[in-house]
């Protein structure tokens, strides 16, 4: 039998929260077993509760979502980190993958992205977003190009 895999939400939208929850609980093998509205909240519930994912939106009060990640990262390496959030700039998604983040989904996209986001990074891969990929790709692209 396999084990629920635990889940801790992140986001300081009461809306976005619950609706993630709604979604999230639906799937028999996930457990909620916390939620928080900033970053700070964010590093408190992965140090007590050491789930196995964590879905953190990045713009927080509080503490930066970038910033709770590096934290979150040094003192729980074995959670696993998707950034959910609206912001689709460069900036961001670096400063999310080098703080540790294994995934970036943005809020305009689907219910079964985010499935296939959870799923991916559950199973050890990376994910990003169809949107923030193509921006990624054009980037490395460009470096290349002026190499």
């Amino acid at each position: 039998m396999n084990e629920k895999k635990r889940f801790v939400i992140v986001d300081n939208h009461t809306m976005v929260s619950r609706g993630l929850h709604t979604l999230l609980a639906k799937n028999p093998n996930f457990e909620i077993i916390g939620e928080g509205a900033d970053g700070l909240e964010a590093i408190r519930l992965v140090e007590q509760l050491k789930p196995d994912l964590l879905v953190m939106d990045l713009s927080m009060p509080k503490r930066d979502g970038t910033m709770a990640i590096k934290e979150i990262k040094k003192q729980a390496p074995k959670t696993k980190i998707l950034a959910f959030t609206m912001c689709n700039t460069e900036d961001n998604l670096l400063a999310a993958l080098q703080g540790g983040a294994d995934g970036y989904l943005l809020k305009e996209n689907s219910h079964s992205d985010l499935l296939t986001a959870i799923d991916s990074i559950l199973a050890g891969k990376f994910y990003l977003s169809p949107e923030i990929l193509g921006m990624v790709v054009k980037g490395y692209l460009k470096t290349k190009k002026n190499m």
